[in-house]
């Protein structure tokens, strides 16, 4: 995950380490988009919920990874 938001990253990161479950919500039209920030490894997450446009060979890569994967 990344962030264009610099200033978000930080915060970011902390969320997802006080988090017990860490879920990125994110259309389809993200998975084409990079930031500057790493925020954290894909791995880092429980779940991603998008949108069934989403990329399906980024949906598979996600699933690899060990993360649940909820199209809405």
């Amino acid at each position: 995950l990344t962030a264009h938001d610099l200033a978000e990253v930080p915060i970011k990161q902390a969320a997802i380490a006080a988090a017990r479950r860490t879920i990125a919500v994110c259309d389809s039209s993200k998975f084409a988009r990079t930031g500057l920030g790493h925020v954290c490894p894909i791995s880092d997450l429980d779940a991603v919920v998008t949108d069934p446009d989403a990329p399906s060979d980024e949906l598979d890569n996600i699933r690899a990874a060990g993360v649940e994967v909820v199209t809405v």
